[in-house]
C-alpha cells in the first residue's frame, strides 16, 4: 500500500538520527536496479525517519505497550434531511480490534472488527458485518497512525521510500509499505 494514497504521512525533519538501533527490525525489499551500495543508502534514509516516528511516540517500549486506545467525539452529520447530532465512542485493542459506539437521535449502532471478521447491531438487529464493509473496517485500522508505527517497527511490513512531498510549505519524507494484509 502507498501511503501518499491513504492520506497517512510519516514526517521526518532534518537532524541528526542514530539509525543502527532500527537497521535490524525494519525488512528492506530493495529494487533490481539498485546496488548494495544504493539500497543500504536507502535503508538508512527508512531507518531514520522510522527511528524518529518511533521515538515521536515514546520509544518503541512505550508504543508496544499500549494495549487500548479509546477516543470520545460529538459530530453533526449532514444528510439529505438536514444535520443529525451524533456521539461516538471509538476504542481500538491493538493490533487489530475495533469497536465504534454511535448514538444517533434515534438509533445506537455498534460496529466491531476483530481478526478479520466483523458484525455491526442496529435497529433492525445483529449482522455480520459484508465483505466491502470487513475491507472497510481493515482499512480503518491501517489507517490508524500508531498502529502504523507499531506494525512497521515490529516488521510486519517491507518499507521503502519514495520520493519527497512538498505540503503546506513542508517537506515530507514519504513511505510506501507492503506485505501480506494490505
Amino acid at each position: 500500500a502507498d501511503l501518499r494514497k491513504g492520506g497517512v504521512r510519516v514526517g521526518a525533519g532534518a537532524g541528526v538520527i542514530d539509525a543502527a538501533r532500527f537497521s535490524q527490525k525494519i525488512a528492506f525489499q530493495g529494487t533490481p536496479a539498485q546496488t548494495p551500495t544504493q539500497a543500504v543508502a536507502e535503508q538508512m534514509k527508512i531507518d531514520a525517519i522510522l527511528e524518529k516516528a518511533v521515538d515521536a511516540h515514546g520509544g518503541l517500549e512505550a508504543l508496544l505497550a499500549v494495549k487500548r486506545l479509546t477516543a470520545d467525539s460529538k459530530t453533526t452529520l449532514t444528510t439529505p434531511d438536514g444535520k443529525i447530532a451524533a456521539t461516538t465512542k471509538t476504542t481500538i485493542e491493538y493490533p487489530d480490534r475495533v469497536r465504534v459506539d454511535a448514538q444517533l437521535p434515534d438509533a445506537h449502532i455498534v460496529q466491531v472488527y476483530a481478526n478479520g471478521k466483523g458484525w455491526l447491531k442496529d435497529p433492525a438487529g445483529v449482522h455480520d458485518a459484508p465483505p466491502e464493509m470487513l475491507k472497510d473496517f481493515h482499512a480503518g485500522v491501517l489507517r490508524d497512525p500508531l498502529a502504523l508505527v507499531r506494525a512497521i517497527a515490529t516488521k510486519a511490513f517491507a518499507v521503502t521510500l519514495h520520493p519527497e512531498e512538498g505540503q503546506d510549505g513542508r517537506v515530507l519524507k514519504v513511505l510506501g509499505m507492503s506485505g501480506q494484509g494490505l
